[in-house]
């Protein structure tokens, strides 16, 4: 191995003084790969000889020799710079080609050996380690902080979505009997005196009907959602596609899969789609970083609002119909 010793020159606005020394086989190491005009300096291997000038050029290390005579520096006779750091800046501005005409290169990015902070001191790879660390402590505490918002504000969103379908349902079931309100004011005036109790019990029939069809109907698809049984299933994958086969789009139940997890079948496009349903330390979801519901209901009640496509394209799709919704009791 060389005995040289390799000296680093940082600007060339540097003094002499700033030049720091480091092993040779390491500057050789820091100058591979580097682009063409990256440069060092260090001692010659005789020290009262001057330096050697290492400049990545075609990428190989080329070296020439700084001479130094009498206090004056160059690479030939005459000797013309006052010292190493005047020669390197004289470089960085015309090309090294006069003194070999294969180095057609100026000297363009000074290689420094240590990093320096905003404060100009020196950061040894301890401080550096200890730095990363604490970087990448606040970075998992932002990251726990993220999620924990993340899962409230999609629990606060299912619960303002919920409350929107129930007030769209209400509001539906206002207008109806404000229709049927009118329609009886109208009827008991245009009828006879013979009439109007007949025509009194008809519309109380057709309300009773409107209120049932229109209002209780949406209700119980809410509730639907909310039971388990109407959607949880012990079964196969065959069984389950056997019974979703021909049922609305967005029918769908949830079973066991074959290696011990959970998956929900659910029609779309005319096809039985599958997808594994993943139970983390955070919660239940289809996928990172989703994975935030507590329990199977907050999950199902989630993607009844929400389509699945955000995780399949080709699942156009709310989890609409519980394969068992007809189990639940009217309100």
């Amino acid at each position: 191995m060389l005995s040289e010793r390799m000296v680093e020159i940082g600007l060339p606005q540097q003094s002499d003084e700033s030049l720091e020394s480091a092993e040779w086989d390491q500057a050789t190491e820091k100058l591979r790969d580097t682009c063409d005009g990256t440069f060092l300096v260090r001692n010659a291997s005789n020290k009262d000889s001057g330096y050697t000038l290492t400049v990545r050029k075609g990428g190989t290390n080329k070296l020439i020799k700084i001479y130094n005579h009498e206090g004056r520096y160059g690479f030939c006779e005459p000797f013309e710079f006052n010292s190493v750091v005047d020669l390197v800046s004289f470089y960085t501005h015309y090309s090294l080609a006069h003194c070999n005409s294969s180095l057609d290169i100026k000297l363009l990015y000074p290689l420094s050996r240590l990093q320096e902070n905003e404060g100009g001191e020196n950061i040894s790879d301890d401080s550096l380690e200890t730095k990363y660390k604490d970087i990448h402590k606040k970075y998992v505490f932002k990251t726990r902080d993220y999620d924990v918002r993340f899962y409230k504000y999609t629990r606060l969103r299912e619960e303002v979505n919920l409350k929107r379908q129930a007030l769209d349902a209400f509001k539906e079931t206002v207008q109806v009997c404000v229709d049927h309100l009118k329609l009886q004011e109208k009827m008991q005036t245009e009828a006879q005196p013979h009439e109007k109790n007949m025509f009194m019990d008809n519309n109380r029939q057709l309300i009773a009907k409107a209120l049932e069809d229109d209002n209780i109907h949406k209700l119980e698809e809410l509730y639907a959602h909310r039971e388990s049984k109407t959607w949880k299933v012990n079964c196969t994958r065959d069984k389950a596609e056997k019974i979703l086969t021909g049922k609305p789009e967005g029918t769908f139940l949830i079973r066991p899969n074959s290696t011990g997890q959970l998956a929900l079948s659910i029609v779309c496009n005319n096809m039985v789609y599958h997808c594994i349903i993943f139970k983390t330390e955070r919660g239940f979801g289809f996928a990172e970083p989703y994975n935030v519901y507590e329990t199977l209901n907050e999950l199902v009640l989630h993607y009844a609002v929400n389509s699945l496509e955000e995780h399949n394209e080709q699942l156009t799709t709310t989890l609409k119909y519980p394969i068992n919704g007809h189990l639940v009791k009217k309100p």
